[in-house]
């Protein structure tokens, strides 16, 4: 429940926003850590593509959050990731935490709808 200026009481549905939230965060975190993963590819072999400017901003990213030391990132065909391979497990783990908390929440409401 929500109360505005003129006193009455407006109502939203707090488990829909929860439930969008749930699911772009989950999006987010899966998008992340593929983008790590294929940010060698975006700068080295998609170079004069579009996607080109899509790997510069990983690595840009990247360099706000990492480190980016070479001899601590994981390298593909000679270039170095984004981020070394300590926050590359981190971004990989909230991937995966993120894809069995999607797998648990929609087991959970299915299982929810067939109570009602």
């Amino acid at each position: 429940m929500l109360d505005d200026r003129r006193g009455s009481v407006v109502a939203f549905s707090s488990k829909s926003l929860m439930n969008k939230a749930q699911y772009a965060a989950c999006a987010a975190a899966v998008l992340w850590a593929g983008l790590v993963a294929s940010g060698p590819w975006l700068t080295s072999h998609a170079a004069g593509s579009v996607w080109h400017p899509l790997g510069l901003m990983v690595y840009g990213f990247g360099q706000v959050v990492c480190h980016q030391r070479g001899d601590r990132s994981f390298h593909m065909a000679g270039v170095p990731w984004p981020v070394c391979a300590r926050c590359t497990g981190i971004y990989a783990g909230a991937a995966l935490a993120a894809l069995f908390a999607l797998a648990r929440w929609t087991r959970s409401e299915e299982h929810t709808s067939e109570l009602q």
